[in-house]
């Protein structure tokens, strides 16, 4: 039996890895791109649509399946975000896990409240 050595870390996908949100206010968004290395990197970010307010955001990752762990790297006001790395063996990473999905979680949204428009009368 032949062991292939070859190095797979610019040949991950985040295909079928990615799980959008049926909430019209929950983003996600990622962008793949290569390192100086010839490996990829998949930055994936969670943001909140305009207009809307949430208590969390979190970027989230299921591994082998089952076991779910909030996989944010950086948050602040609706938006956090999380970086995968491509391994030698053609799958993301995530702190020594491979991710079957990614998707965010947003809690507590409400929507903002809208400005007034134009001046006030003043009687």
């Amino acid at each position: 039996m032949k062991l292939d050595s070859e190095n797979k870390c610019n040949a991950c996908s985040m295909d079928g890895i990615i799980t959008e949100s049926a909430e019209p206010y929950n983003l996600i968004n990622y962008e793949e791109k290569e390192n100086s290395d010839g490996c990829k990197t998949a930055n994936v970010t969670c943001s909140v649509a305009e207009g809307w307010d949430c208590a969390v955001v979190e970027v989230m990752g299921t591994f082998d399946g089952q076991v779910v762990y909030i996989i944010s790297d950086k948050s602040s006001e609706n938006f956090a975000s999380s970086s995968l790395t491509c391994r030698h063996d053609g799958q993301y990473n995530y702190l020594g896990l491979n991710p079957t999905s990614v998707w965010c979680n947003t809690t507590s949204c409400t929507p903002k409240p809208t400005e007034p428009s134009g001046k006030s009368k003043n009687y």
